[in-house]
Order: C-alpha cells, then structure tokens, then sequence
C-alpha cells in the first residue's frame, strides 16, 4: 500500500510562523542599591568558594600541629569504634607523624605528605600506607570542619 501525502499548500494560503517563536526572555534589571549589596554578596561568596578550595574554612591556631591535629582525632573523632581501631589509626600513623608531626597544619603541603608516605612506603606495606594516607586525609578534614 502506498503512502498518501497531504496536498502541498497553495502558495500564499499558510501564515509565516517566524513570529511565534519562543524570544529568550531577558532579566529584568535590578534597582541599583539592589545591585551593589548582589555585587557585595557575589564578592563575599567568592572569597569564601576561594577559602573552601584552598582547604580553610576556619582559622586554626597558629601552633596547631599536623600531630595535634591526628591527636584530637584519635581522641574524639572515633566515637563508638573499638579500641582496636583506634590503636591501629594510631600505629599508622606514628611513622607519618614522625615525618611531619611538627609541621603547622596550615602551612601543610602536599609536598610534605607525599614525602612522608614515601618514607614509610620503605619499610611498610602499601596496604599500611594507604591506612595512614586516609587516617591523615580524615583527622585533615575533622580539623577543617571545625
């Protein structure tokens, strides 16, 4: 069976449709003293993006240590875990520790801790490197929350 096709218009019988196109609707502009304090909260919110990707969401003190840092965690960042968990945080990270425990946490880089895993990656497993890589990364970020 063949198809059937509508009859091609008649010239001049159909209406143009260009004029029902959809115009990209244009905001509509603020009052100018609405527009300094959007301005004033647009450039607050840049600074604090700017602190977030910089990694400081709070001012720590100045002689906060990488160790006190790890301390405090050990101590109140594992509520509810079993002691053994805790003491094996602790055994892995001590060779870190020992490497940049006396580096402020602020002026902490990834220079620094790549330094210390790769001396601990001489004498221990990957396995037990990468145990203290993410104990390290998780009393970081406690400290960063606050």
């Amino acid at each position: 069976m063949q198809r059937q096709y509508a009859a091609p218009p008649v010239p001049g019988t159909m209406a143009r449709r260009d004029h029902h196109r959809a115009q990209p609707r244009r905001p509509a502009a603020a009052p100018a003293g609405i527009r300094a304090d959007q301005a004033a909260v647009q450039d607050a919110l840049k600074n604090l993006r700017k602190e977030i990707d910089g990694g400081i969401t709070k001012a720590a003190p100045a002689n906060y240590t990488v160790r006190r840092c790890c301390e405090d965690w050990l101590t109140g960042g594992l509520p509810g875990r079993d002691p053994k968990t805790v003491a094996k945080n602790k055994f892995v990270l001590e060779p870190v520790l020992a490497e940049i425990g006396s580096i402020r946490l602020r002026e902490l880089d990834v220079a620094d801790v790549d330094r210390a895993l790769a001396a601990m990656a001489v004498s221990r497993s990957s396995s037990t490197v990468a145990m203290a890589h993410l104990a390290l990364t998780r009393a970081i970020t406690r400290a960063q929350a606050g």
